[in-house]
């Protein structure tokens, strides 16, 4: 499914790049060229999501990690880059088995449109992606429900959202991508927080207040 959502991102790359040249005013070649860029992250985890979501098997034979979905993903996304910034959470988020929902940003009502359609298209089940056309005040209803799992919040925002966080009592925990934050709930815990403690890029390192050093995460496309 993936991979047909990556073949439906190519082929009709020029219109998906209209639509954010109409709303957002981005150069029709640079909206495509976004477009085709999606495709390529869509296709990437098609075929490497089932070696990255193997067990880990411990030298003792005996011990493993494994990589169970978490459930719904919340992503309050931006509207700079409007397909890029969805693909890039949803391609691996649903590759692992979960369920995404998006709230975009309000000026490119669209680009999330196109989005859900965009799945539905390729043949993920009713429900696996979903755009909700709400408002920012709104967000704060969704993450009190507890079939959400996680949130992937957009840096910029993350000010803005910070009480939101704190009344929930939620612990952000790392990152996605280059500039957005995951944020877990932990249940039964004092711990209130204002800013991350650490973030996890997927480029592969691990960014501190005091400063970066390189991690063993598996990296995504750039």
């Amino acid at each position: 499914m993936l991979r047909r959502a990556g073949d439906i991102l190519q082929a009709e790359a020029r219109a998906f790049g209209a639509v954010m040249t109409a709303e957002m005013g981005k150069l029709i070649g640079a909206a495509a060229a976004e477009a085709e860029k999606c495709a390529g992250a869509c296709r990437y985890y098609a075929d490497h999501a089932e070696r990255f979501l193997q067990p880990e098997v411990e030298a003792n034979g005996h011990d493993a990690v494994f990589f169970q979905p978490l459930g719904a993903v919340l992503a309050v996304m931006p509207w700079n880059f409007p397909f890029w910034q969805v693909i890039r959470f949803a391609a691996p988020a649903l590759a692992a088995g979960n369920v995404g929902l998006l709230k975009h940003a309000s000026n490119v009502p669209q680009c999330a449109l196109y989005l859900d359609d965009l799945f539905r298209r390729a043949g993920f089940p009713e429900g696996c992606f979903q755009a909700l056309l709400i408002g920012s005040d709104q967000v704060e209803r969704v993450l009190r429900d507890p079939r959400v799992a996680a949130v992937l919040l957009c840096y910029l925002l993350r000010q803005r959202m910070t009480s939101v966080f704190i009344r929930l009592g939620t612990c952000p925990t790392g990152i996605c991508a280059t500039t957005f934050m995951v944020f877990m709930s932990i249940a039964d815990t004092e711990l209130k927080v204002e800013l991350p403690t650490y973030i996890v890029l997927l480029s592969g390192e691990k960014v501190t207040q005091s400063g970066m050093a390189p991690i063993g995460s598996r990296p995504g496309p750039s």
